[in-house]
């Protein structure tokens, strides 16, 4: 990794154990406190796994099938591998996928500051990265899967990002200085469950600095005739769980926006979008977009 990229970085960057500061040895990063070590990858990977997996206190409240997955995905060593695939990438995208996420993308990029160090939580393959990265001085993308790290590390390099910091880490624990970030991003990501959504928000509203913006967004519950046609494994939300969610994260400074109207199976063409708000009374919007400010 460049030295003063690195160097940037360091001025964000804590422990995920004690939070402490962290000081550059060449080829890790050391606590100042605890003195554990964190590797430096050739690739310019940072890992920053805290000692143990975050422990849930409500399991019930979350998927079975995500528990096992995040635990597997903590525990995976990270070992370079650029013919990786990842999650959600685009190449695998359907025509009305595609469609969906340009109209995602051009909708959040009027929410986000132009200027400031932004963060991606759970940044999964990085299109999101690849379009804010060329907008901002520096970049965090944050992620805890192996697969998805090495294809975004590869995509970020085939596209010339040279202002982009990977960082391995669990974003149950975010490894950033308190106050100190002005945008982050968390996209499709919040799925899992109440506390799952409540940890990442809270951790995501105590790294930013005072009058920092995070942009996050959920997946709307849709109308019972279509949530039989749509039929996804993750959970969903109302207006109104949005506004308790961010009420009990101590959240005041917030405002929640609605997104879409049609599945995204059903546009196949970049004009039927223009149909959305005519039909949300109908469909319910396809996300809610929650803009927070602290």
């Amino acid at each position: 990794m460049d030295l003063k990229l690195l160097n940037k970085a360091l001025d964000y960057l804590c422990c995920p154990d004690d939070g402490s500061n962290l000081e550059n040895s060449g080829t890790k990063l050391i606590c100042t406190q605890c003195r554990r070590d964190f590797v430096v990858h050739q690739s310019g990977l940072i890992e920053l796994l805290p000692k143990e997996p975050y422990s849930f206190k409500d399991k019930a409240s979350i998927k079975e099938d995500y528990l096992f997955w995040y635990k597997k995905s903590f525990l995976t060593p990270f070992i370079e591998n650029p013919s990786a695939t990842a999650w959600g990438m685009k190449e695998a995208f359907t025509r009305g996928q595609l469609v969906f996420f340009e109209q995602h993308i051009n909708f959040i990029s009027k929410l986000v500051p132009s200027e400031g160090v932004l963060c991606d939580v759970a940044s999964g393959d990085g299109k999101y990265i690849q379009y804010f990265a060329k907008d901002h001085p520096l970049v965090f993308h944050c992620d805890l899967s192996v697969n998805d790290l090495n294809y975004s590390i590869i995509r970020a390099w085939e596209h010339g990002l040279k202002n982009v910091v990977f960082i391995r880490c669990d974003y149950l624990q975010l490894p950033f200085q308190r106050d100190s970030l002005d945008i982050v991003l968390c996209l499709d990501a919040l799925v899992r469950g109440w506390e799952h959504e409540k940890i990442i928000l809270k951790n995501i509203h105590a790294v930013l600095k005072n009058n920092g913006i995070a942009i996050a967004d959920f997946h709307s519950i849709r109308p019972a005739y279509l949530r039989a046609f749509i039929n996804e494994p993750i959970f969903s939300y109302s207006k109104e769980e949005i506004r308790s969610l961010a009420d009990e994260v101590g959240i005041f400074d917030w405002e929640v926006f609605e997104f879409g109207g049609l599945p995204s199976a059903l546009t196949p063409i970049n004009s039927l979008f223009l149909l959305n708000p005519i039909i949300r009374p109908l469909t319910g919007p396809t996300r809610y977009i929650l803009k927070l400010v602290k």
